[in-house]
């Protein structure tokens, strides 16, 4: 039974997708408090996060199928190339999530006029 090789654009969603939603989630959220502290809070903040940490998501769960379903063996031309980079896509997915998570919930303590 012959497997076929997961897509590459698949394999690189967590890898650009995490970063993305980072810099998009810092762009609308801390920029904009920082420009204006009362256009600010908690739902601006969080409604940021959650739209950063769904693009996030996203871009992991592509990146862990490309990962699970690489299962050709390593020998295979660009098999192993693509595990690689589903693997790397999903932890790094991860790491973005966490980081969008807890700059999200900093918008329930903090109002941005702290200065």
């Amino acid at each position: 039974m012959s497997r076929t090789l997961p897509s590459l654009p698949a394999a690189w969603a967590g890898i650009v997708l995490g970063p993305l939603g980072a810099a998009l989630h810092h762009l609308a959220a801390a920029s904009l408090v920082y420009d204006d502290c009362t256009r600010g809070g908690a739902a601006l903040t969080l409604g940021s996060g959650l739209a950063a940490a769904l693009l996030i998501l996203a871009g992991g769960v592509a990146s862990l199928r490309a990962w699970r379903g690489a299962g050709v063996p390593m020998d295979e031309p660009q098999g192993g190339a693509r595990r690689f980079l589903g693997a790397l896509g999903t932890c790094m997915a991860v790491f973005f999530l966490v980081l969008v998570a807890v700059q999200a919930a900093s918008g329930l303590f903090l109002t941005g006029c702290e200065r």
